[in-house]
């Protein structure tokens, strides 16, 4: 899974499922920051609370999802929530990743991986349809 170098971009993992799709997960990745003084695109990510909306849009749709799981997890951790995140056969569902926690100024790394996961809300698309998803409990 490749971060996009700009850190003002979000990448999608195109192993798995595209935003709107009926099932699986929808996994993107961008960075926290960089370099520079200017913030990434996933920068408030760690910020989000249960129940928060977010918002995917691409030129035919957008996609409002609610935040149901958060998790800050060691980066020698993260593949034991592997089947959390590439679940290809679960309900749809959008998961956020990016660096998290304390920076290692000796490894010049975040200590942690951010993971979001959202439920999709409602799909519309750019003539103003909206579909309910149904969710099951």
């Amino acid at each position: 899974m490749e971060i996009p170098e700009d850190i003002s971009k979000v990448g999608w993992y195109k192993y798995r499922a595209a935003p709107g799709s009926n099932g699986g997960s929808t996994i993107l990745v961008s960075h926290r920051d960089g370099v520079g003084p200017e913030p990434g695109a996933f920068y408030k990510l760690e910020t989000l609370q249960m129940g928060d909306e977010v918002f995917v849009s691409n030129n035919n749709y957008t996609i409002k999802y609610s935040i149901s799981d958060i998790f800050l997890i060691k980066k020698s951790k993260l593949f034991k929530k592997s089947d959390l995140i590439f679940d290809d056969d679960g309900a749809p569902k959008l998961v956020m990743i990016t660096c998290g926690g304390g920076y290692d100024f000796e490894k010049l790394s975040y200590k942690k991986n951010v993971i979001v996961i959202a439920k999709p809300l409602a799909i519309s698309n750019t003539l103003g349809y909206t579909n309910k998803y149904k969710t099951s409990s």
